[in-house]
């Protein structure tokens, strides 16, 4: 994905570093998009495992490309063997930091609420392996959920789909990015929702099978 494509723009980590605010237009873009890109790898059994703002460009365009697919994982099911002190804070989903902790489509899902969550309320959601923790006590998650965050300016069903994607525990998540794709085009503020509509993510992974 990264030999086969060069594409132009600024990191998300660059806008987000400068203050930049999301219109909730602007966000469903960013979440349809990847969505897209996610659902086609996820399909093919690869899982990206490292999803956060330095790896998502924004292009000159506007469309977001998710970077660093270097670091994708084959098969659902497979055991994680990247150390914990590289997973990114806040963005890595708890089972990433168990020794045997496996990944499959939510994991991903999870780290891509985090951006999402981080585009909102702008600060870093809360360390991953802290919320399993405090969760496995029964404890007060120490995430504020998004549907907390006041005067964001974003809709209900969005901050919903933002806390169902956050879930600490894998199973309480959406379990494909069709789940949420589905979700997403059902809200009542679905009119600038799109998905479907990359076929970019499908024509570099068939030229990758190729080779």
């Amino acid at each position: 994905y990264l030999v086969l494509s060069d594409p132009k723009g600024s990191l998300l980590s660059d806008y987000l570093s400068n203050a930049e605010s999301y219109t909730e237009d602007e966000l469903k873009k960013l979440l349809g998009s990847l969505l897209d890109t996610i659902n086609v790898f996820h399909n093919a059994d690869i899982i990206h495992g490292d999803i956060h703002p330095v790896n998502i460009l924004i292009q000159d365009n506007g469309e977001p490309v998710l970077l660093n697919f270097a670091s994708a994982r084959q098969e659902f099911a497979r055991y994680i063997e990247k150390p914990s002190s590289e997973l990114h804070t806040g963005y890595a989903s708890p089972e990433q930091y168990l020794t045997r902790g496996e990944i499959d489509a939510s994991s991903d899902l999870y780290a891509l609420g985090g951006v999402l969550y981080r585009c909102i309320s702008g600060v870093d959601p809360e360390d991953g392996e802290t919320r399993m923790s405090e969760f496995n006590k029964n404890n007060t998650d120490s995430l504020k959920s998004a549907m907390g965050i006041t005067d964001s300016g974003v809709s209900n069903e969005l901050l919903r789909t933002v806390d169902w994607m956050l879930q600490p525990e894998n199973t309480a998540r959406p379990q494909s990015a069709g789940e949420v794709i589905a979700t997403l085009r059902k809200s009542k503020s679905s009119s600038t929702f799109i998905a479907g509509s990359l076929t970019r993510a499908k024509g570099l992974l068939d030229q990758i099978k190729e080779r």
